[in-house]
């Protein structure tokens, strides 16, 4: 669930306006390889949480507008804030629903679901773009031998323009439809890797989608393996 509350006011927007016009440009300075079900890979470039701060923080501060993302943790619900303060009182809160941390029995994978909500959240509420366009069926290119090789661990890889790749078809265009347990099943790996439904499509190399509407066997099978 994610619930939004606007208790800005006129000089929280006049800030706003002039912060996001003073934000210099955000360098994608992550990439992850995803393998597709067809067989291809390509690289999925994105901004870390590290990156967007320090392209937006002095902005904001100059003109009186503050970040935070408090998250609260009871007994079966977690939830994650993030809240716009401007110095004059007013502001913008958006609040969304994450994975509980007796779900996940790795204390860094849950660092890393939390990490992930905080960067969409930084991005949503500010309006910046920090992560590449897909484009119509859910992909954005083909990743090259060579540019695999550079990406040494824990080098920041550069960044290149990818090479759009020739649509595939799309599995879940044809075949048999999943039945409603195997829905359940691939909704429920979803809420526990903490990622969207369009997320998820996209690992599995699936058409673009927030939805699982439709879903095929083979569409099943390949976001089960995605997943996995």
């Amino acid at each position: 669930m994610n619930e939004t509350t606007n208790t800005a006011n006129p000089a929280l927007y006049a800030a706003l306006a002039a912060a996001q016009g003073a934000f210099p440009a955000i360098e994608k300075n992550r990439s992850v390889k995803i393998t597709m079900k067809t067989g291809g890979t390509y690289n999925f470039r994105y901004a870390d949480l590290e990156e967007i701060i320090a392209k937006t923080r002095p902005a904001l501060a100059a003109n009186g507008l503050a970040l935070i993302q408090p998250m609260t943790i009871t007994g079966n619900d977690a939830r994650l804030t993030c809240e716009l303060l401007h110095k004059d009182g007013g502001r913008i809160v958006s609040e969304v629903s994450i994975p509980h941390p007796h779900s996940i029995q790795d204390p860094k994978q849950f660092g890393a679901t939390v990490s992930y909500f905080r960067r969409y959240m930084v991005t949503s509420i500010l309006g910046v773009a920090a992560d590449d366009d897909l484009d119509e069926d859910g992909q954005e290119g083909q990743q090259t031998t060579g540019q695999a090789a550079s990406q040494h661990a824990g080098q920041k890889p550069a960044v290149t323009q990818p090479q759009r790749r020739p649509a595939a078809p799309k599995p879940e265009q044809t075949g048999e439809p999943a039945t409603q347990g195997e829905v359940a099943y691939i909704n429920k790996k979803i809420t526990t890797k903490g990622i969207s439904v369009a997320e998820a499509r996209q690992l599995a190399g699936l058409d673009a989608g927030d939805t699982l509407d439709g879903l095929t066997k083979d569409g099943f099978t390949a976001l089960k393996d995605a997943l996995a």
